[in-house]
C-alpha cells in the first residue's frame, strides 16, 4: 500500500506499507530536498499507521533502516519505535512499534491533512520534477 506525499500540490515522496503475517513493514521517503524537515514524513507515517490499524487491523509495524541513516532512525524513535534487532550483514537496524488494538494516539493527525484518492485527471495535471 502506498500513500503519495504532496507538498504544495507537488509530489514530494511516499510512504509504503508491506503486509506480512505477523506485522507490517513501513517505510517513508521524502525525495524532494525542499520538502524535508517540514514534518511530512512524521505525519505520513502516523497517517499510514492509523489507516492500517483502523482499516485492516495492523498492530505491529517494523521499519528497516540503514544503520548510518541517523535522521531516519531518530524519526522512527520519535514516533515510539524501539530496537528490534541489528543486522550487521545488511548494515540495517529494524525498529518496531505495537500500536495495540487502537491507534488513537495517531488519529488526531488526520485532522491536519486531506486524505483521499486522486483521479487520473488530477494526477496527470501534477508537476513531477525530472532530475
Amino acid at each position: 500500500m502506498t500513500f503519495i506525499l504532496l507538498d504544495n500540490g507537488e509530489m514530494a515522496g511516499d510512504v509504503n506499507l508491506y503486509l506480512h503475517d505477523d506485522d507490517a513493514e513501513i517505510e517513508v521517503m521524502v525525495a524532494e530536498k525542499a520538502s524535508r524537515r517540514k514534518g511530512l514524513a512524521r505525519d505520513a507515517l502516523q497517517l499510514m499507521m492509523c489507516y492500517a490499524n483502523q482499516q485492516i487491523g495492523a498492530r505491529v509495524f517494523v521499519a528497516k533502516i540503514l544503520q548510518d541513516n541517523v535522521p531516519s532512525v531518530r524519526l522512527f524513535e520519535g514516533l515510539g519505535f524501539s530496537l528490534l534487532r541489528k543486522l550487521e550483514v545488511f548494515g540495517e537496524v529494524h525498529l518496531v512499534k505495537d500500536v495495540g488494538a487502537n491507534s488513537e494516539s495517531v488519529a488526531e493527525t488526520k485532522n491536519r491533512w486531506r486524505v483521499g484518492r486522486y483521479s487520473e485527471d488530477a494526477l496527470s495535471k501534477m508537476k513531477y520534477p525530472v532530475k
